[in-house]
């Protein structure tokens, strides 16, 4: 995250190509975006520069955008994790998660229920029972995530 605050402090656009790389190093490839070597690849594999990421460790202020950005989320929008998305005009919605990834076409539609989604202040959660075919495509889609990753997942009730 400190590497992609450098980067859109010189280009928003770099940010969301190094965003989109590091989503599907880890999502579809298992590689993880968060090791040096990795990181570093990635930069050059998007014709961004190498040098970010030494850049944006070194650079204190990176930390600080990153937890103002933090902060932000959970203060003003009650942000628990990602993908939060703060709808204009609307309100933040946690998700939306879906598996596979829609077409590009499809990927509109879904944005619009979500815009449509944040506009009922009191609707606070939709979901869909999972059969158990549902399970196992949702695990081998996310067998290179859960594989490359380090960490565990922690709910945390709500307060």
């Amino acid at each position: 995250m400190r590497v992609a605050a450098w980067l859109r402090r010189r280009n928003m656009e770099w940010c969301g190509r190094y965003y989109e790389a590091c989503g599907n190093a880890l999502h579809i490839e298992g590689r993880r975006p968060y090791d040096p070597v990795v990181a570093r690849e990635l930069l050059a594999e998007t014709g961004l520069p190498v040098e970010a990421w030494d850049e944006a460790l070194a650079d204190q202020t990176t930390h600080d955008d990153v937890r103002r950005d933090h902060e932000e989320a959970v203060t003003l929008y009650g942000g628990f994790g990602v993908p939060i998305i703060i709808i204009p005009g609307g309100r933040a919605v946690f998700g939306p998660v879906v598996v596979p990834a829609p077409p590009k076409e499809r990927a509109v539609e879904l944005w619009e229920l979500t815009v449509a989604y944040s506009k009922f202040p009191g609707l606070y959660e939709m979901k869909t029972p999972k059969l158990n075919s549902d399970m196992k495509m949702i695990g081998d889609l996310f067998s290179p995530y859960l594989g490359a990753r380090q960490w565990p997942t922690i709910m945390n009730p709500a307060p």
